[in-house]
Formats: C-alpha cells, sequence, structure tokens
C-alpha cells in the first residue's frame, strides 16, 4: 500500500515538473520568437532609411547617416556594416570636394574662411574605431586631404626642429601677418588632433595581437613621448611579461633622453606617464585573472628627476610654466627633494607685483590666471584672491576656489573654507555645490537614506531636482517594493520642484530632468510629459529652419537641410536632451518610435528615429555571435 502511494505520488511529481518545464520552454520559445521578430523589423527599418538617406541634399548628412546605420547594424551583420561606413567614407570625399570649391569660390569677396565644425569625419573615424580600427585606419588615410597631410609633415618637421608647435610653417613666424599666424595655428591645431587619432586607433588595433602591439609600441616612441604606451604595455604585459618589461626600458629611457622643453606634446606625455606611475593602485578582482602593469620605483624616480629638471629650468617656455601645476603633486611623491623646489618657484611665479607695486615684466594678467592652476588648495586661491586688486580677477579667482571646495570630503575644513569667501553669493553657490557633492557622494556610497535627508538643505532648487532625480534612479536600482515606492515619492517631490510646464530654456532643463528620472521609475509618467514637448520641438526645428534662410552666419542648416552630427545629433535643442529619449526608447521602443515620427521634416525625423533605435540596443544584452564577424 505504502508502495503504490509513494509511486502515485512520484508520478503526480513527475507531471508536474513535466509540465512546469513545458511551460518554460514554451516560454522562453516565445520570448526568442519575438526578439527574432523584432530583430527583423529593426533591420528592415535601417534598410529602408538607407534608400531615405540618399535623398538628403548635403553629402555630409549621408555620411552620418551611414555611419550611424552601420553601428547599428553591426550586431546583425558585421560586413554590411563595414560596408555603410565605406559609403560614409566615399560621402565625406564628397563633401570635402563640394567644400574646397565653395572656399575657392568665395576667395576675393571678402568672405573669411572659417573652421568647418560641422565637418563629421573625426567623429565618423572615431565610431568605426569601435567597431573595426583597422578600417577606421584605412578610411582615415582615404580620406585626409593633401592640406592636412601637409600640416602633419610641417608639426613633424617642427619637432624634428625642436620649435614651438604653429612657427616655423609656411608663412608663419614673427614677421607674418596676424591672419597667416592664425591659419597656421589651426592647421596646427587639426594635424595634431589628426595624429593623436591616429596613434589612438592603431592602439586599438593592436589589442589582442602582440607583434602588432610591440610595433605600435615602438612607433609611439620614434613620434615621441605619450601616454598611448602605457595601455599598450598593458595589453603586452598580458600576453609577454618580460618583453613588456624590456619595452618599458625603452619608454624611460625615451622619455629620460628627450628634451621636454622643446615640445608641449612631449612634456604632457611624460607628465600623463608620471600620473600612470601614481595612481593609486586599486584592489584587484580575485576572479580577474589579468596581470597588472607598472614601472618600478627606479624607473619611476627617473622620469620624475627629467620633468622635474625640465621645470626648474632658469628661462622656460610658456608651456613649461603652465604645466608646474599639474606636475607638482606627482613629483612630491616620486622624488620629493625637487617637490620643494617646485613649490618655491611656483610660488614666486605667482607673486603679482613687484616691491614698488608694479606687474613684474612679462607677467600681468597671465600671472593672476596661474593662481588658480591644478596644483593649488581652495585655502591658497582665496589668500591670493585677498590681494588683487582688480575685482574681476578676485571674483574669478573666488569662483575657481568655490569649485574645488565641493571636491573636498572634511567637511569642518570645507565650512571653514567656506565661511573665508568673502562675496556673500560666491560664499552661497559653494555652500550649495559642496552640499550637494556631499550627496552625490553619499547616493554612489549607497548611502541613500542619508543623502535624502540632506536633500533639503540645499538652496539650488536644480540641485535639489538633480538630487532627488539621482537617488530615486539609485532606490530604484534596489528593486525591492518599500525601495521602489520611496523611488516614486522622491520623483513626485522631484516633479513638483520642477515647472509644470516649461516656458524657457531654463525650465525645460529641469523639466527634462524629472523626466529622465521618470523614465527609469515609472516610464508611463516621462511618456505623458515629453508628448506635448515633441510638438513643440517640432515646430522649433521647422521655426529655425525659416530662420536660417536669413541669416548667412547660421550654420545649423545649409541648403535648407538640418545639418547632423553624428554624436549629439545635431546643434540645435532638441538633440541637447537625446539621453531622456534614448531612456524612453529603452522602456517602449514602439511607442517612443511614435513620437518621432511625429517630427514633419524628413531630415529630423531620419535622425530622431535613428538616435531612437541606439538608445534601444544600447539597453539589450549582445546578441549571439554576429553573423560574418
Amino acid at each position: 500500500m505504502l508502495i503504490r502511494r509513494s509511486a502515485t505520488l512520484f508520478l503526480i511529481l513527475l507531471l508536474l515538473c513535466t509540465n512546469l518545464f513545458s511551460q518554460t520552454g514554451d516560454a522562453q520559445a516565445e520570448k526568442e520568437k519575438k526578439a527574432k521578430e523584432l530583430e527583423e523589423q529593426i533591420v528592415t527599418l535601417l534598410d529602408r532609411t538607407i534608400a531615405e538617406a540618399a535623398g538628403l541634399r548635403l553629402a555630409q548628412n549621408r555620411a552620418v547617416i551611414n555611419a550611424l546605420i552601420g553601428d547599428l547594424y553591426w550586431r546583425y551583420d558585421p560586413d554590411r556594416s563595414r560596408e555603410l561606413f565605406r559609403s560614409a567614407a566615399g560621402e565625406i570625399i564628397t563633401y570635402q570636394t563640394d567644400a574646397e570649391r565653395e572656399r575657392l569660390e568665395n576667395i576675393g569677396l571678402g568672405i573669411p574662411e572659417m573652421f568647418d565644425g560641422s565637418d563629421p569625419r573625426l567623429e565618423l573615424l572615431n565610431l568605426v574605431g569601435t567597431r573595426d580600427a583597422e578600417l577606421a585606419l584605412q578610411l582615415m588615410s582615404q580620406t585626409r586631404t593633401a592640406a592636412l597631410a601637409a600640416a602633419m609633415a610641417t608639426v613633424a618637421q617642427q619637432q624634428e626642429m625642436g620649435l614651438p608647435p604653429g612657427t616655423g610653417g609656411p608663412g608663419g613666424g614673427q614677421g607674418a601677418s596676424p591672419g597667416a599666424n592664425a591659419a597656421n595655428a589651426m592647421e596646427n591645431a587639426r594635424a595634431q588632433q589628426e595624429i593623436n587619432l591616429e596613434q589612438s586607433l592603431i592602439m586599438r588595433a593592436a589589442m589582442n595581437d602582440p607583434e602588432k602591439t610591440v610595433k605600435a609600441i615602438k612607433d609611439s616612441l620614434a613620434k615621441g613621448v605619450s601616454t598611448n604606451v602605457v595601455t599598450l604595455l598593458q595589453q603586452l604585459m598580458q600576453k609577454d611579461e618580460k618583453l613588456a618589461a624590456e619595452l618599458a626600458s625603452d619608454v624611460i629611457s625615451k622619455l629620460t633622453s628627450t628634451d621636454l622643453s622643446r615640445s608641449s606634446n612631449d612634456l604632457n606625455g611624460a607628465i600623463g606617464i608620471l600620473q600612470f606611475m601614481t595612481r593609486p593602485l586599486t584592489q584587484q578582482n580575485p576572479n580577474n585573472k589579468a596581470k597588472v602593469f607598472a614601472f618600478t620605483e627606479s624607473q619611476a624616480r627617473d622620469a620624475a628627476l627629467k620633468v622635474a629638471n625640465t621645470l626648474l629650468m632658469a628661462s622656460p617656455p610658456a608651456f613649461v610654466t603652465g604645466a608646474l601645476g599639474r606636475a607638482i603633486p606627482l613629483i612630491e611623491k616620486l622624488a620629493p627633494e625637487k617637490g620643494v623646489l617646485l613649490r618655491a618657484k611656483d610660488a614666486a611665479n605667482k607673486r603679482p607685483a613687484t616691491a614698488n607695486g608694479n606687474a613684474r615684466p612679462g607677467q600681468g594678467g597671465q600671472n593672476q590666471r596661474r593662481l588658480w592652476n591644478p596644483g593649488d588648495t581652495p585655502e591658497n586661491i582665496i589668500a591670493a584672491a585677498a590681494k588683487i586688486t582688480n575685482v574681476r580677477e578676485k571674483n574669478s579667482a573666488l569662483q575657481a576656489a568655490a569649485g574645488r571646495i565641493g571636491q573636498i570630503t572634511d567637511e569642518a575644513r570645507a565650512k571653514k573654507i567656506i565661511d573665508s569667501i568673502p562675496d556673500e553669493k560666491i560664499r552661497a553657490q559653494a555652500q550649495n555645490q559642496f552640499d550637494a557633492n556631499r550627496i552625490n557622494r553619499m547616493t554612489v556610497e549607497g548611502r541613500l537614506d542619508e543623502a535624502k535627508a540632506s536633500v533639503g538643505a540645499l538652496t539650488s532648487r536644480r540641485s535639489q531636482i538633480q538630487r532627488l532625480v539621482a537617488l530615486a534612479t539609485q532606490y530604484q536600482k534596489k528593486n525591492t517594493e518599500k525601495d521602489r515606492e520611496t523611488a516614486a515619492s522622491l520623483m513626485i517631490e522631484a516633479k513638483t520642484l520642477g515647472p509644470a510646464y516649461p516656458e524657457d530654456e531654463d525650465e525645460l532643463a529641469d523639466y527634462m530632468e524629472v523626466i529622465r528620472g521618470y523614465a527609469v521609475v515609472e516610464p508611463d509618467v516621462a511618456f505623458r510629459m515629453i508628448e506635448p514637448l515633441m510638438v513643440q520641438f517640432d515646430e522649433y526645428i521647422q521655426s529655425s529652419a525659416v530662420l536660417s534662410r536669413f541669416n548667412k552666419r547660421d550654420r545649423n542648416f545649409k541648403k535648407g537641410e538640418m545639418v547632423m552630427r553624428i554624436n549629439g545629433g545635431a546643434n540645435l535643442l532638441p538633440f541637447r536632451y537625446l539621453p531622456q529619449i534614448q531612456l524612453l526608447a529603452k522602456a517602449d521602443l514602439d511607442r517612443m518610435s511614435l513620437l518621432a515620427d511625429r517630427f514633419q521634416r524628413n531630415d529630423a525625423r531620419t535622425l530622431m528615429k535613428l538616435y531612437v533605435l541606439q538608445g534601444y540596443q544600447r539597453s539589450q544584452a549582445p546578441p549571439s555571435p554576429a553573423r560574418n564577424e
């Protein structure tokens, strides 16, 4: 009888488990089916957008759209992504040709040449580099103009000759006109930007290949002193610890044998290496088997002595003197005896006047700017401000001191500093910033109840809203019923502090901050808040397009089309709030896509929909290995 009952019970349990497993399997299959259908829907939308992008007037806009779609396509078909990236590069070349033709047509018409801030080339190369660094290097070479290549050659020549950046180039120097020198300086800056990006892409391409990593380190050393080698050495450490140590010696040899006073790039690279050497060593995750690269104590001291001796030169270039504040705290840790000398020199540089009260020769206003370099404490800045007679410069110094008080964790010290600020308005600003940063630290550390109790002490309504929203999202992440209720209560408080509906730019910023919180805590409320705004955003873009026709200086539209950017969409008000829009896309893709569809202009609608998809895609876990990757 007992055996029969046990057998019956076993059969019942077996049937229940089988049914449960069957339901679980069905639910998983249904989930995978829906995910597959959504993937196909997104790919179809991307393909349709590619066709629509062909109708855009501006080549730079076609480049932006192809680049964004290529990035979105990567998780589904990397080969298709690469095709789109190449198409985007082709549009960049078309854009460059058009821009050069316009430049030639404007010669002699009195129209000044201006740097085109809407050029999407560097943004494109950076985006491609996150997916395929080798392809990005190829496209960089293909899209580099002859003028930029010549400017890069000039920079290399300047570095070899030990000339300051921006001098020694064609038409530059002391005898050149201010306009020619300004143009040379701009070309020099663009060339240096190109060199830095190229080095970054080379570093990314070498990530998992020891031979490429070694070559990248040696190539970097051949060009000068750069912090790029630190990341490369860390990568090499994982594959060949001995070789990494050998190349570390080469890095220090390069640094100590280079005249750092001849190039700001070399000096900045050396200081960056010192920052790496003095970084706090955090406790490793026991599950993380990665080796940590570090220079030896002897190497660190040699590097610090080299930088210190450069800074202690009798008559250094301005960029060397300007680096004192950043370098002193680092050198004090590695070569303390040099730190004492550097502090004395820094103090001498900051003396604003001679005994007769006149400014020291060659310093003047520049000397005042040094009063708040990165090595100074708020106490030192406030003390120096007391000796400044110019009201504007005095307030500038006090503002700098107030900005640093927020980083202080010692409340007694912070209170003493704040009380010593003579200007009431700046004193209140410093107090509010300190309180806001203190609440933020509590939030990050998980001391949510303490942070919540401190919000009321803030005097700025905007700071209160920001801290309440930050707290609400942290409580929501804890995901217990009580914490979700607390998050909802905090959001009600934040919403009450903000405007019922924005009437100006400042109110809009507060309103969108509340939307950001509700997008996480209660998305339905966020959608209800943003829906009427989308109509106004559309009207704003339409009106801006009309006004741009009557303003030749307007760079937001060209040939009647909104000028697009890869990062940030466009320089127009609605695109300032992409983070909120993308959070809502994460919460409900279909609903946010429908709102994006309300834009009447094809250019704005296309770009906004791609950013909506981007927000949704970033919230999804990586798919199974992509096809053709």
